[in-house]
């Protein structure tokens, strides 16, 4: 279980938007709010939203896609995500990155748009 202190933001605050109001979307976005109801998933940003046709991201708004409906896809996905929102708050985040640059080369398969450290 997780403790309340670590956490940014609660499940009553949280907030699942259809980017779009697409059919696919607000699919997803159902799908979402169960997996968050179920499941004790770490919540460190408030707002979700669900985009037709892109690549889930983290930030500046933590974006899910609807290229799927599978709950474990997307409950890892949503995992992922919320971590980047957690490790970004810790205080020797920029040092890591830091690091990461300065001895591993970036093949920008990961990292397409190169605007993310």
């Amino acid at each position: 279980m997780l403790e309340p202190d670590i956490l940014l933001c609660m499940k009553n605050e949280l907030e699942i938007t259809a980017k779009n109001n697409l059919e696919e979307e607000k699919e997803v976005v159902e799908i979402v709010k169960e997996l968050t109801e179920k499941y004790n998933i770490p919540l460190f940003t408030n707002r979700i939203q669900v985009e037709t046709k892109v690549i889930p991201h983290s930030h500046p708004i933590l974006t899910l896609n609807t290229r799927t409906r599978d709950h474990v896809d997307l409950l890892q996905t949503l995992v992922h995500e919320q971590f980047h929102w957690f490790a970004q708050q810790n205080p020797k985040y920029d040092k890591a990155i830091k690091y990461l640059k300065k001895n591993y080369e970036d093949n920008r398969e990961c990292n397409i748009t190169g605007k993310y450290p």
